[in-house]
């Protein structure tokens, strides 16, 4: 019985060892009336901005774009969903990012969408849009962005909150689903769960 608590012990104590890395790239930008070299800056400040929140684990852009040159992957500018889940399962990603920016007038759309590799699950997504410049957008509105990529899923039923992709999370039904950012749900005292985190 001792030799039963203590091997329990073991396992409990441990399992957080074992806990998965989510991993997420974030592809180039596109755009549309706005300069190719703040596509480069506007995707590599989200890509940033992700890293801060300590979700996932950010595999860097180039890295993914090696792997496109390396494949020999015929792309024509822009990549469309079915191109980018290809890209994730081909750098072994669980989450891929695509974004656009349009600029109309003096307003920036920024539309983003967050897409689980193995399912092609659109799992979040941001549309923000920024009349301050190119500057603002940079520096806040792709903080914004990340928050809404970033979110947790936690139940009403439960102090504990998952990544998007934790089996537990899908588990959950939408009448009992909180889909908040992970400083919302720290606030309100719910721990992270230990098969996910």
């Amino acid at each position: 019985m001792r030799n039963c608590i203590h091997i329990l012990l073991i396992i409990f104590l441990t399992l957080p060892i074992f806990a998965k890395e989510y991993s997420i790239g974030v592809t180039k930008f596109s755009g549309a009336n706005v300069n190719e070299k703040y596509l480069d800056i506007i995707s590599d400040r989200l890509e940033l901005e992700i890293s801060k929140k300590n979700i996932y684990r950010v595999i860097d852009r180039r890295n993914i774009e090696k792997i496109i040159k390396e494949q020999k992957l015929q792309l024509s500018g822009n990549i469309d969903e079915s191109t980018a889940i290809e890209l994730g399962k081909l750098a072994g990603l669980d989450n891929i990012v695509l974004g656009s920016v349009a600029l109309f007038g003096s307003s920036y759309l920024i539309s983003v969408k967050m897409i689980d590799v193995e399912t092609g699950q659109i799992l979040s997504e941001s549309l923000q849009e920024n009349n301050k410049g190119i500057d603002s957008l940079i520096k806040s509105t792709m903080n914004n962005v990340a928050d809404d990529l970033t979110v947790c899923i936690g139940s009403k039923n439960s102090n504990k909150y998952h990544r998007l992709n934790c089996k537990w999370a899908k588990k959950i039904k939408n009448k009992n689903m909180l889909k908040i950012p992970i400083n919302e749900f720290e606030k309100k005292n719910y721990v992270k769960c230990k098969v996910c985190w």
